[in-house]
C-alpha cells in the first residue's frame, strides 16, 4: 500500500514558482506534460459522496488510480491511501470500467511539470497549470516537505487542504458554473479571482 503526502500551494504566476525553484536549486526532472483525466463514479453513485476516487489519467503512461476517502490533514499536509497501477491501452480500460458499471464523473486536464531538490531525495516537487490557476505541490514524507519548503523560502506560504477537483467544486459554487468538466476549452475567457484560493475556504 502507498500513502500520498503533500502540500498543495496557489501562485497568481508561474514566473513566482518557477523563481522560487530556481533560487532553491530545484532540477527538472520531467518536462511540461498535458494530462488527460476521467474521473469515475461507482455503480450505486456513492463514490463523491464517501470520498473516494477512482481515476484513469493519460500523460507518458496510462494509469489507473485509486483514492482511500477520509484523508488525514495536519499541519497543511493532506495524507490519503493511493493505490495506482499502470495499464496498457487508455480506451479499452475506459470501456471495462463502464461495462463494470462506472460511469464518467467528470473530465479534468492539466499541465505539469516535475522538479527536485537534489539534496532532498524523498521529496517531489510539481507545477501544475490547473484551467483555473496555478499550484505548487510538495510531495514526500511530513519532514521532508517541512525542509524543502523551507529551502523554497515557502514556509510561511498558505496551504491548501483541498484537492483540485474540490475546489473546481468550490468555483463552481462561487460562480455558478453550468459545465462538469475541468478542462482549458471551458474556462477559455473566465477571470478567476485569485482570493478565492487564499485559505480558509468558507
Amino acid at each position: 500500500m502507498g500513502l500520498e503526502i503533500e502540500c498543495k500551494l496557489y501562485f497568481p504566476s508561474l514566473e513566482t514558482i518557477q523563481a522560487h525553484l530556481f533560487q532553491a536549486g530545484a532540477q527538472l526532472t520531467n518536462p511540461r506534460t498535458y494530462e488527460h483525466n476521467i474521473r469515475y463514479e461507482g455503480p450505486n453513485g456513492d463514490f463523491t459522496s464517501h470520498g473516494i476516487v477512482l481515476r484513469l489519467r493519460r500523460d507518458q503512461d496510462i494509469r489507473l488510480t485509486y483514492k482511500a476517502p477520509a484523508p488525514q490533514v495536519a499541519g497543511g499536509m493532506v495524507t490519503r491511501l493511493e493505490l495506482e497501477t499502470t495499464v496498457g491501452d487508455f480506451e479499452t480500460m475506459d470501456t471495462i470500467l463502464k461495462h463494470l458499471g462506472y460511469r464518467h464523473s467528470m473530465v479534468y486536464e492539466k499541465y505539469r511539470t516535475t522538479y527536485h531538490l537534489p539534496d532532498i531525495p524523498d521529496v517531489e516537487l510539481v507545477m501544475d497549470e490547473m484551467p483555473y490557476g496555478n499550484f505548487l505541490e510538495v510531495e514526500g514524507t511530513p519532514e521532508g516537505i517541512e525542509v524543502a519548503l523551507a529551502k523554497l523560502n515557502l514556509t510561511d506560504a498558505p496551504r491548501i487542504e483541498m484537492g483540485y477537483v474540490d475546489l473546481f467544486e468550490l468555483l463552481r459554487g462561487y460562480y455558478q458554473f453550468a459545465f462538469r468538466d475541468l478542462t482549458f476549452q471551458n474556462f477559455t475567457g473566465l477571470n478567476i479571482d485569485p482570493q478565492i484560493f487564499v485559505p480558509p475556504h468558507k
